[in-house]
């Protein structure tokens, strides 16, 4: 008779240290980046594009990349080798306000500001 011992499957809960489980459990969205758009690190405060893609937030833009929509929870390279076109997005939750950056500089009082008036998101 045949002895089956072996692990079916496993999962790994991956939180991204930019998120404070702490003072709020997250809630992670997949978004989706162009493929072809720049590399995003984590910590990142997005908004969304004409087109549904994830983009950086733009505090200067007439367009709707200025209404923001949540923060990179994951490092993303749509233009890398092996495309990464959908990413996971903090979409409520805490976030630490070190950690966050528009445009791969860090965030101003101002964009920490416009994040939390979105009303997801908060910072500590």
């Amino acid at each position: 008779m045949a002895d089956f011992n072996g692990t079916i499957a496993s999962m790994q809960k991956v939180v991204h240290p930019i998120i404070d489980l702490i003072a709020h459990p997250p809630v992670l969205k997949d978004l989706d980046f162009e493929a072809a758009g720049p590399a995003l690190t984590a910590g990142e405060i997005l908004a969304l594009d004409a087109n549904d893609y994830a983009v950086s937030y733009d505090p200067d833009s007439l367009g709707p990349e200025v209404n923001i929509v949540g923060v990179l929870a994951e490092d993303v390279d749509p233009s890398g080798e092996i495309s990464d076109i959908n990413g996971k997005v903090l979409w409520h939750g805490a976030v630490k306000a070190s950690a966050l950056t528009v445009g791969g500089d860090p965030a101003t009082a101002t964009d920490i500001a416009s994040l939390e008036a979105a009303g997801r998101i908060f910072t500590v």
